[in-house]
Formats: C-alpha cells, sequence, structure tokens
C-alpha cells in the first residue's frame, strides 16, 4: 500500500511516538544549554505536529520567538547551518540532532554518513536516542 507524504508522516508520528519524544528531549538538551534557557522551555518550542521525518532524524518545526540559530552562531534563520556538535537548521523553520556535524572533519563526516544517511534511511525509521 502506497502512502501520500503527509499520511506517511501522520502515521511515523503515531507508532514512533516515543523515538521522536526522545529525539525532542535530545535536541532540546542540547540547545537549552547553549542557549542558557530552562530545557522545558526550548522543549516546548519543538513542535512534532508540524514537523517530519527526513531520513532518521525528525525535523522539528521551531518556535524563532525561542529558538533563533543567529543566537547561537550558526547563522540566519532558513539557510543551512550546523554547529553545536551536531544540530542541524535545514532551513524552512525546521531543526533536528544528527549523530554529529559532517563538517567537523573526515570521521564526522564518515559517521553522519554511515548513521544518518544510511542507515537513518535503510534500518530504522526514526534513529534511536
Amino acid at each position: 500500500m502506497w502512502l501520500a507524504h503527509a499520511h506517511y508522516q501522520a502515521e511515523v508520528k503515531r507508532v514512533y511516538a516515543g523515538a521522536i519524544s526522545r529525539q525532542q528531549a535530545a535536541l532540546a538538551q542540547v540547545l537549552a544549554a547553549a542557549l542558557g534557557r530552562p530545557c522545558a522551555a526550548v522543549r516546548r518550542g519543538l513542535d512534532i505536529a508540524c514537523g517530519q521525518l527526513i531520513g532518521g532524524n525528525f525535523d522539528f518545526h521551531y518556535d524563532p520567538a525561542v529558538i533563533d540559530p543567529e543566537v547561537l552562531g550558526m547563522g540566519p534563520p532558513g539557510r543551512d547551518c550546523r554547529g553545536l556538535g551536531g544540530v542541524h537548521f535545514p532551513g524552512g523553520g525546521f531543526v533536528h540532532l544528527d549523530t554529529c556535524n559532517p563538517r567537523d572533519g573526515r570521521w564526522a563526516y564518515l559517521r553522519h554518513l554511515g548513521v544518518d544517511v544510511v542507515l537513518g534511511h535503510l534500518l530504522w525509521t526514526v534513529i534511536p536516542r
């Protein structure tokens, strides 16, 4: 049975709610530490309902009043920017947490390629955290 993108995303959110929640918690923890804000407030700024799964990482739609890539020193919103080890703002108001930043060197690139790209697409629906 083939699913439209919206139906697939809804099914992923239903079936993998626990794994998505753990990715949200891990991302919120990294961002809260960098922003000096309470983790709970940052986590509330990461919206699952408007988010989407890309590969094995869940793209959370973020609230720019709570999370701002420029404040984090990662460039203006809407631009593909990475930092803080694995935080990735791919644009479009989304953010996700990669296992590492592929721009941090050869081994980081290979780890990102292996875990986030290959295994994230082939083995895991949502990469476990």
